[in-house]
């Protein structure tokens, strides 16, 4: 596969400004989806973050890529996961592409690297949540082959 872009180990810099857009992206997702308060999303997305990510980029069985351009390295995204090497599993805690990179199909190039890497780390099967309202990452999971397990369905009491 000739791609034009690559995925790499991130080091602790790229690792502190990641934890930082992910915190913010998961918040903005629970407000879109869950509808609470600004405040309270991003108190509950950091305290979540925080109880995964507790050795921060160290966290056993915590893998953290960058995703880059193959002609001059620039970085236009991200990706987090998490291997069940028992299991052959691996779960996908977050994966973003640039807001300016968008819509040029580098998502579907970056989960196809990915799957490689995976592959060669024994892991056959890739799983992942996608919040109800992100209709663009559904599309974008379903159109690599991703399909529906299960549904979460909550009631505000």
């Amino acid at each position: 596969m000739n791609s034009t872009i690559q995925l790499t180990k991130m080091d602790n810099q790229e690792f502190d400004k990641f934890k930082t857009r992910t915190i913010n992206s998961y918040a903005n997702e629970i407000v879109e989806n869950i509808g609470i308060s600004e405040e309270k999303a991003l108190a509950k997305s950091k305290e979540e973050t925080d109880s995964i990510l507790k050795d921060g980029i160290n966290t056993d069985n915590h893998i953290f890529l960058s995703i880059s351009k193959k002609n001059n390295l620039e970085n236009i995204g991200h990706i987090w996961i998490q291997l069940y090497k028992d299991r052959k599993e691996a779960f996908i805690y977050h994966i973003e592409i640039i807001k300016k990179y968008r819509g040029q199909g580098l998502g579907g190039k970056a989960i196809e690297l990915l799957e490689n890497y995976l592959k060669q780390e024994g892991i056959s099967r890739l799983r992942l949540n996608v919040f109800q309202k992100n209709v663009v990452a559904r599309s974008l999971y379903e159109n690599n082959g991703f399909h529906i397990t299960n549904v979460q369905m909550q009631k505000d009491l």
